[in-house]
């Protein structure tokens, strides 16, 4: 039996956790390096961010590539597919998936940007290293905006978020739909079995119902 992997859906949360601790492990050598002033650690923390700019890349890409996030941006982005700037006006407001889209692209520039800052301190070209450190500081702030929207695109709209009572779907060739049990409903059935296993292991035998 083949393994069921379908690229185009588990591609983008496999990629997503490269850029996340390497950028994240980047910023730490840096201000590590900058303060003790050892180039051990600033080289280390420029080789951590050159791994996770490929990574934001890829994540970024694979993000593009999932239909999951088409299907959700409604009819529109199927009939008008590929990259699209981002409206302003939306950019907070908008469908979650597009939220986190756009957090995605401003992420993407300010790792091209730390990039850009690290490197020319490493060739002398930059007197200021301090501002490969604000821009590092706030690609990391996006990196935390960017993770927080994904993980409300997951779990509130696939996980632990759904609506209590949402309609489970019937088998095939029925007529009707049952719905599934309320939180508070499974709660009262489960404590209903522990006290029958309670009362089965205290008595030998199970209380009638």
């Amino acid at each position: 039996m083949p393994f069921p992997f379908n690229w185009r859906v588990e591609l983008h949360p496999i990629l997503v956790h490269f850029p996340v601790a390497l950028l994240s492990v980047a910023l730490v050598f840096d201000i590590i390096g900058w303060a003790r002033k050892s180039s051990s650690f600033r080289v280390a923390g420029l080789y951590c961010l050159a791994a996770g700019a490929v990574g934001t890349v890829l994540a970024v890409l694979s993000g593009r590539i999932t239909p999951e996030a088409s299907e959700r941006e409604g009819s529109a982005a199927v009939a008008a597919p590929g990259l699209h700037l981002p409206d302003l006006t939306h950019f907070f407001s908008g469908r979650r998936v597009e939220v986190h889209e756009h957090w995605g692209y401003v992420l993407l520039a300010l790792v091209a940007l730390w990039v850009a800052a690290r490197v020319a301190v490493a060739l002398g070209t930059l007197r200021r290293p301090g501002l490969a450190m604000i821009a590092g500081a706030l690609t990391f702030a996006v990196l935390v905006a960017t993770g927080y929207s994904g993980g409300e695109l997951v779990y509130r709209e696939r996980g632990r978020g759904r609506e209590i009572g949402q309609a489970v779907p019937a088998a095939p060739g029925t007529l009707t739909t049952r719905r599934a049990p309320s939180s508070g409903a499974a709660d009262a059935m489960r404590e209903r079995g522990y006290r029958m296993a309670r009362a089965v292991a205290g008595n030998g035998t199970e209380r009638p119902r």
